[in-house]
């Protein structure tokens, strides 16, 4: 399964990017990505990235195939982006920038 976390949802990705998705990973759920405050706090962001976290591996706990593997984009280089990034490989799930 695929959790795209990118700014940009699945249904606008180049047919091109659909099949190789499917292909590698199955089904593909979007999440919106959240909207972080440049003024937040480090505690307001962390925060932010542990719910995140949480609701990913709910949605790969309930939806995921073991069969393919799962896997999270991430389009982003803030500092939210690199703490859930952090959380989601110190748990064995991959990350990648795009397709």
């Amino acid at each position: 399964m695929l959790i795209n976390l990118s700014k940009k949802p699945s249904e606008q990705w180049q047919e091109s990017q659909k099949a190789i998705a499917r292909n590698k990973y199955g089904l593909v759920q979007d999440l919106i990505f959240p909207k972080a405050q440049i003024n937040s706090s480090k505690i307001e962001i962390d925060k932010i990235a542990e719910v995140l976290f949480n609701q990913i591996i709910i949605i790969f706990d309930e939806c995921a195939n073991d069969v393919k593997q799962n896997a999270v984009i991430i389009k982003d280089d803030s500092a939210f982006s690199r703490i859930l990034i952090a959380l989601l490989l110190k748990s064995d799930i991959e990350t990648i920038p795009k397709l």
